[in-house]
């Protein structure tokens, strides 16, 4: 090869090298991936995602990588530039949450941790119920309907001023929430967007509207009396085919509106019943149906007819009420009514009650000193308007009562009233009772009462001019007692014909301080001889004609125990005031344990009166005594100690104070008298066939008494410095005499109580 061929062949060759190396491509290197489009999907089908980064030019494959789950491989992976490529996916049934997506080229690989997000499906927005509110409306509740929501879904409107209060999740369609829409807020149709937790999100375009809110100009009328109902005419925009409306007032209750007619858009008419409401301006209040509201504080006012006034109960109190609530009848009362009384004397306590338009309750005080006769009443409403009620209240002097004392230890004790009353009543809490003063304790007694022409009438439902107590028990003589009527204890209180209590009034009484030997308070014994052959130890026994013996039993029969013997005399027996004829108990010789029988007798309870006749039952005879030993009533028990009530005889003399006095001449006989004081007298008859006394205070020894005098006549034993209490006096016939007397007789004429 010649040098030419060889240099051009090197030439060729270093040509070829040269071309070569200017062929040669640029250095590579492996993609970055910097971010995604889009940043999340559903996983409910394919989707196509971008990478957007370097090295793109040359990408060969992607795919989504997610810890613990397989790896999506993308598909149709191409490159759209050096900075981009994009890739298909199937995300049907994929994990939610973030993935990384890695992408290769021939260089390498690169990872974007975490820029995909597969969600599931977004949700879809359907429609808003209702779809529209108004400016200033609060608390509307809105349906959002559509699919795919999420618990914890938030809600969201385009038209600014609309705040979501609360959303709540019903289900994967339905979400309600409660909206206030500002009154400034930006009317017209605007979107509602739902995002769910997982960030998913769909939107509603001009799906809700916001409404601009009413206006209130005026009223027609703008006045109207408060007599009758009222249709109002509205003028001003913005009015809906419905609505509610209100009239309100401080102070008082609002008058809901009916019948919401609307008339075009800038008139509206609506009833109220505006019937006794307060006068005054009330403001008018209305809310769309769409919830816009719109109030006019100077469009209407209610005015009122003047008051009536009819009459007053009771129509009338005595001087000296205190705190007496008066019933005002009337008309068209307002509240915060005032009332007010003619003259002076008459306080109205505060403002009076409004119980309605027609009835007003008044608490008044009448002075001690007003004036009584016929007044007038004033009722004045808050709007100055007044009615008078000429002379229909009358002040009455307060009803008198007086009070007259029982004459005898079971008299009556009478309240006689100046004026009818009413409504008495006994018992331990009526309000006419006595007691002993100064004691809490309410005495027993019966009531009657009797009108003004002194005729038994109904103490509670009938007028009543006198009350009569009838003490249930006798009296102790000298004892302090006090009746009272209206006693603070009482349920209830006498009132007088206006139905106005009658003041508490209080009379105080000594019983009877002078009682004759046949009082109640006096209880007299007869002779009691011990002997082991009576049934209780001793006898009872009395020879004095006219001295009795009551026994009370019940039975149908009675066995009378006495004693027989030659000292017995006889003695008439009557039961509940028949005769069974005369017993002798006349015997040659003492006989104890025998009996007289009585049978036949009715039911029930009975009483027996034995007298002593004073006579002999034989001419044998050595005395006239009548013995009781002791009492057998019927199958009861015999009763060796009978709870007999003794008396000595009463024997008739004109110098004696109640012309008789009463006389025992048998040792151990007695006579006691139970009484309250602080002194006592014994008055007695004097005369040469007495004998002595032993008397008693309270069970001690206080004197022994010689009533024996030559001549017949009258004296007293007085013993004074006792304490104010209740005593008992008891005097005892000794069964001695002086020497010159021709008996051993002791007397009781009377008692006198100091």
């Amino acid at each position: 090869m010649n040098r030419r061929v060889r240099n051009g062949i090197a030439a060729i060759a270093m040509a070829a090298l040269v071309i070569g190396m200017s062929a040669a491509p640029a250095f590579a290197a492996a993609p970055t991936v910097g971010s995604v489009n889009p940043t999340l999907g559903p996983n409910t089908g394919s989707l196509v995602i971008n990478f957007i980064g370097t090295g793109m030019g040359t990408v060969t494959d992607a795919v989504l990588h997610k810890a613990g789950q397989a790896d999506i491989v993308g598909t149709s992976v191409a490159s759209d530039s050096a900075v981009q490529a994009h890739g298909t996916f199937d995300l049907a049934g994929a994990a939610t949450g973030p993935w990384d997506v890695r992408v290769t080229n021939p260089e390498g690989s690169g990872v974007c941790s975490g820029c995909f997000t597969v969600t599931l499906v977004n949700p879809s927005v359907s429609s808003a119920t209702p779809n529209s509110r108004g400016q200033g409306s609060t608390g509307g509740l809105i349906v959002i309907a559509g699919a795919h929501f999420q618990s914890g879904a938030v809600v969201t409107f385009s038209n600014a001023g609309i705040t979501v209060t609360n959303t709540t999740f019903v289900s994967a369609a339905e979400l309600d929430v409660t909206i206030d829409v500002s009154g400034s807020a930006l009317t017209g149709a605007g979107n509602i967007t739902v995002t769910n937790p997982d960030g998913g999100s769909g939107s509603c375009a001009a799906c809700f509207t916001v409404n601009a809110k009413p206006n209130i100009v005026s009223s027609a009328p703008n006045t109207a009396p408060n007599t009758d109902p009222i249709t109002l005419t509205l003028t001003g925009t913005n009015f809906e085919a419905s609505g509610g409306a209100t009239l309100t007032k401080t102070g008082q209750t609002a008058i809901a509106g009916t019948n919401w007619t609307r008339n075009t858009t800038s008139s509206l008419s609506i009833d109220f019943d505006i019937t006794d409401a307060a006068p005054g301006a009330w403001v008018i209040n209305i809310v769309n149906g769409d919830g816009g509201p719109a109030s006019c504080s100077n469009c209407f006012t209610i005015t009122a007819q003047a008051p009536g006034t009819s009459s007053a109960t009771p129509p009338g109190s005595p001087q000296g009420t205190t705190n007496k609530n008066i019933s005002i009848l009337g008309a068209n009362f307002f509240p915060g009514a005032t009332v007010s009384f003619s003259g002076t004397g008459i306080t109205v306590n505060a403002t009076p009650t409004f119980v309605d338009t027609s009835h007003l309750t008044a608490n008044i005080t009448i002075a001690q000193a007003a004036t009584t006769g016929a007044r007038d009443f004033t009722v004045t409403n808050t709007d100055n308007q007044a009615s008078t009620c000429t002379g229909c209240f009358t002040v009455t002097s307060p009803v008198g009562v007086t009070f007259t004392n029982p004459a005898t230890l079971t008299g009556t004790i009478t309240a006689t009233f100046s004026r009818d009353v009413t409504g008495v009543t006994g018992g331990s809490t009526g309000n006419f009772i006595f007691n002993v003063t100064g004691s809490g304790t309410v005495l027993a007694a019966t009531l009657t009462c009797l009108d003004a022409v002194d005729a038994s009438t109904n103490c509670v439902g009938s007028t009543v001019r006198k009350a009569i107590l009838t003490p249930t028990a006798r009296l102790v003589p000298g004892e302090h007692y006090t009746a009272t009527v209206n006693p603070a204890s009482a349920s209830t209180s006498i009132t007088d014909s206006n139905g106005a209590p009658i003041s508490q009034t209080s009379g105080a009484f000594r019983a009877s301080l002078v009682e004759q030997e046949s009082s109640l308070a006096a209880s007299y014994t007869w002779r009691a001889i011990p002997t082991t052959r009576a049934w209780g130890g001793s006898y009872t026994t009395e020879r004095l004609a006219g001295a009795r013996a009551t026994y009370t039993f019940t039975g149908t029969s009675l066995r009378w125990y006495t004693v027989r013997g030659p000292d017995q005399g006889t003695a008439t027996v009557t039961i509940d005031g028949l005769s069974y004829g005369t017993v002798n108990n006349y015997r040659a010789t003492p006989l104890f344990g025998g009996f007289v029988s009585f049978t036949g007798l009715g039911a029930g309870t009975h009483t027996m009166v034995i007298t002593v006749r004073g006579a002999k039952g034989s001419r044998a005879g050595t005395g006239t005594f009548v013995s009781i030993d002791a009492m057998q009533p019927g199958a009861a028990a015999l009763q060796k100690t009978p709870p007999v009530r003794y008396q000595w005889r009463f024997a008739p003399f004109a110098g004696a104070s109640g012309g008789h006095y009463s006389v025992s001449d048998q040792k151990g006989s007695a006579v006691y008298f139970t009484f309250r004081g602080t002194s006592i007298e014994w008055h007695t008859l004097l005369g040469s066939s007495n004998g002595r006394a032993a008397v008693y205070i309270d069970g001690v020894l206080y004197t022994t008494v010689d009533t024996y005098r030559s001549t017949t006549g009258l004296g007293f034993l007085r013993i004074t410095g006792l304490i104010d209490t209740i005593h008992t006096i008891k005097i005892v016939n000794a069964g001695t005499r002086n020497a010159a007397s021709h008996g051993t007789y002791v007397t009781v004429d009377r008692f006198v109580v100091g």
